[in-house]
């Protein structure tokens, strides 16, 4: 077997490198999807959140490992490929399940206080029914929130 010229060892680094930069790729489309669930902007149960965070820290772990491999054996195309492949259907798997809402509808527990977004609304010129409609909350409760004589 002959050795392999300069020009053929760069271009199997440059290949390399482009496989390396869509593992970072999907690894920072990780830490966002990550980032969403703890921030409530998709917000899923305990338990799916907890499977988020082994896949992502398993998804990490496998990035490590490959760049190790491509440091350290320039020849591992084929076996990067086929992680890659791998960490994709990963990646749009966890993508599903961020996507999925604990609570569409919005049910249960407000995050602010209504009657404080009520103000702030009506100081910035906001109909009653407007700011109801923006709170998502009906009429009623913001007339309540308003006005101190109507709170229970």
């Amino acid at each position: 077997m002959s050795k392999p010229t300069i020009s053929e060892l760069q271009s199997q680094i440059g290949n390399l490198k482009s496989i390396a930069n869509i593992y970072q790729k999907d690894c920072a489309k990780l830490k966002a999807t990550l980032n969403d669930v703890l921030d409530d902007k998709n917000v899923v149960l305990k338990s799916d959140y907890d499977a988020l965070l082994s896949s992502y820290k398993k998804l990490e772990e496998r990035y490590k490992h490959l760049l190790k491999m491509y440091t350290a054996d320039p020849d591992a195309k084929e076996r990067l490929a086929a992680e890659n492949i791998k960490l994709k259907a990963t990646v749009n798997t966890l993508e599903k399940k961020s996507a999925r809402k604990h609570n569409e509808r919005g049910a249960g527990r407000k995050r602010l206080p209504i009657e404080q977004l009520a103000f702030e609304y009506r100081k910035s010129g906001m109909t009653i029914k407007e700011i109801a409609k923006a709170l998502n909350v009906s009429i009623a409760t913001v007339n309540r929130a308003l006005n101190p004589k109507l709170r229970k």
